[in-house]
């Protein structure tokens, strides 16, 4: 078969969304798209990045700006993406191609950064996996060597540096299979299958962590732990790090900007309350991020309290806060108790990194669709274990010994550029290129939607922070990223230059960035004014303004 032209691939795709074709089927219930849209929002972001960054910055410091930030930017960006997609049916790039054909290059963007995020989420997932089946030990194998040594030494094999890549580490690329194996068993079906995993995923974070909360607050020190995590130090504020933060954490949280909301909303029906399910999403997501903290800082209180030292000296953040502390913690608790809080917290871990990677992979896989669609229709599971296949044997780059560095360095250019120059272009493309820009978006929603009608009066907040307040930040941060890393005090502090310069500079800003954008600009499609041949579209004009 010959690839279609991306304006052939459009019209092909338009007809078989119509005919509800093109990647499967629709999402059986308003409620199954809810699970499966909160599957993704709540994902390894909340347990492996939100308890970490809250720890660096003195827990309530770092609460309030990422509180803002969910309210002034996550919330709306959600909304319009899910909406978007929604009402036009689209994933990412079809969206992208009915503002503009240039835009097309948005769409590779996010699609790139969703999959290099898919490559290193399953490789955490793999680490959760391998810890989830060692708390069946009676004894923790970590326990003779020191839960830190044995995470860099046992578990990843990590060399200690970037300019050692060695060899894969068995362990991992095991686990790694294992994780793949069920993110194909959990897309086989699509739409359905996703939705019915998520009746069973969903949930599973919110019960370990009611389950931990009660358990952790039995022990010695736990208050100490709480103590930390609500109180601010208001000095910190005044630094704009805490503030990058907690807006690259909410991103990574809410998966927007990543081409997945779009892809979720697509297959919801146009009358379904998109306003209201954007909010329960944004709530649950909010809801987890925070409670996640709960059982985490407990558990640094009740080290703290064992070692006689500060909650503030226990450790560096990152991901040693999850599989290097918490270990540690488990080591101190009664044998038994330490076994069962283990399974419940990894299979947390690990059960999170599933619905991220279903979540992203989703995305993707609707991406192509968009671009292939009679193929996908006829191989789309073909495609799918081919693609599951090909990201197995790619993530091993993070299996290897230096494996940790290159996650390190990657997340840290996908969270300061990728996904914040995404996020820029996304709401620029969408608020001043698409005709009748955003407010378009809500007119349709309004006029669409079956729902409670005072849920329309949030419209102008919405249309406010896209035009304005989303743009206008994410500008900020880029540069003040720029502005650190041009005077050294980022990342590059602590790995080589050659390091920084090809998985940070080259891979992340240049292949995964700027090309698919300068590609798009470079080679224009004419579209035919393809707008006008959608009927939908047309009746834009005679749809009720914003109110």
């Amino acid at each position: 078969m010959s690839n279609p032209s991306p304006m052939n691939a459009m019209r092909s795709l338009t007809r078989q969304r119509s005919m509800g074709t093109a990647g499967g089927d629709k999402w059986s219930s308003n409620n199954e798209f809810i699970l499966a849209a909160v599957g993704s929002a709540v994902g390894l972001g909340n347990i492996m990045r939100f308890p970490s960054k809250a720890y660096t910055y003195g827990g309530g410091t770092f609460i309030w700006p990422w509180l803002l930030a969910t309210v002034f930017l996550g919330w709306p960006l959600l909304c319009t993406e899910m909406a978007m997609g929604q009402q036009l049916q689209e994933g990412i790039y079809g969206c992208m191609m009915k503002a503009d054909s240039r835009a097309r290059g948005i769409a590779y963007v996010a699609m790139a950064g969703t999959f290099m995020l898919t490559l290193y989420y399953a490789v955490i997932a793999a680490w959760a996996w391998i810890y989830f089946f060692l708390c069946f030990e009676k004894t923790f194998q970590w326990e003779k060597v020191g839960a830190n040594e044995y995470f860099l030494k046992d578990v990843i094999e990590f060399s200690g540096s970037i300019n050692t890549t060695g060899s894969i580490a068995w362990k991992v690329a095991l686990a790694l299979l294992l994780q793949r194996a069920l993110v194909i068993a959990c897309m086989w079906n699509g739409t359905k299958t996703i939705g019915a995993v998520s009746k069973i995923l969903t949930p599973i974070p919110f019960v370990v962590i009611f389950i931990t909360l009660i358990y952790g607050a039995t022990l010695p020190g736990a208050g100490n732990g709480l103590t930390e995590y609500f109180t601010p130090d208001w000095a910190q504020l005044g630094k704009s790090d805490v503030w990058i933060d907690a807006i690259g954490q909410l991103f990574f949280g809410l998966s927007v900007a990543m081409g997945v909301m779009q892809s979720y909303g697509s297959d919801l029906n146009k009358k379904a309350p998109i306003v209201y399910n954007a909010t329960v999403v944004t709530a649950a997501n909010a809801f987890a991020s925070f409670t996640c903290g709960f059982p985490i800082f407990m558990f640094i209180g009740f080290l703290a309290h064992k070692r006689d030292v500060p909650v503030s000296e226990i450790s560096s953040g990152g991901f040693g806060l999850v599989f290097t502390t918490i270990p540690t913690v488990l080591a101190y608790m009664p044998s038994g108790a330490s076994n069962v809080m283990g399974l419940l917290f990894f299979l947390m871990i690990a059960t999170l990194g599933l619905s991220s990677s279903i979540s992203l992979l989703q995305a993707i896989i609707t991406f192509l669709g968009d671009l292939y669609p009679e193929l996908m229709e006829k191989r789309r599971r073909e495609i799918l274990v081919g693609f599951v296949a090909f990201q197995y044997l790619i993530g091993l780059l993070f299996v290897c010994e230096a494996g940790y560095a290159f996650i390190d360095i990657v997340d840290t250019f996908l969270a300061n550029y990728q996904t914040i120059l995404t996020g820029i272009a996304e709401t620029l493309v969408i608020c001043y290129v698409l005709r009748g820009g955003v407010e378009r978006i809500f007119s349709q929603v309004a006029a669409n939607s079956e729902t409670d009608p005072r849920w329309t009066k949030l419209h102008p907040f919405f249309v406010a922070s896209m035009k304005y307040t989303i743009p206008a930040v994410l500008t900020w941060m880029i540069m003040d990223n720029i502005v650190k890393d041009a005077s050294g005090k980022g990342i590059a502090d602590n790995y080589p230059t050659w390091g920084i310069v090809v998985f940070g500079y080259v891979l992340i800003i240049g292949v995964v960035t700027v090309a698919p954008i300068a590609y798009a600009l470079c080679v224009p499609i004419d579209n035919g004014d393809f707008e006008d041949d959608d009927d939908e579209i047309k009746q834009v004009g005679k749809l009720p303004a914003v109110q």
